[in-house]
């Protein structure tokens, strides 16, 4: 089985507000398209795992993800502006 890249940005004042906001995108994904492990969403994998870096802008954020991230690892969370976050990573397919 193989891995697809999966994004979406998340809004959030602090790490645990944006962490609450994932968890509830993950659920949402899940909801959406299923729960099978090898489903091709940020809700494959549970949980998240915070980058203590903050980036200039999405697509810096994006680049470092899929450069760091390995597939079966919690999708990462990674700021970059005063609010925005990106939760992002390589998901089972």
């Amino acid at each position: 089985m193989g891995s697809v890249f999966c994004s979406a940005v998340v809004e959030g004042n602090d790490f645990e507000e944006a962490r609450k906001a994932a968890y509830a995108y993950q659920e949402q994904q899940c909801y959406d398209y299923g729960h099978d492990t090898y489903g091709g969403h940020l809700g494959c994998v549970d949980g998240v795992t915070r980058v203590n870096l903050t980036f200039r802008d999405v697509n810096e954020a994006e680049k470092y993800a899929t450069d760091h991230h390995d597939k079966w690892d919690p999708p990462m969370l990674l700021k970059f502006g005063p609010t925005s976050w990106l939760l992002a990573g390589w998901m089972p397919e």
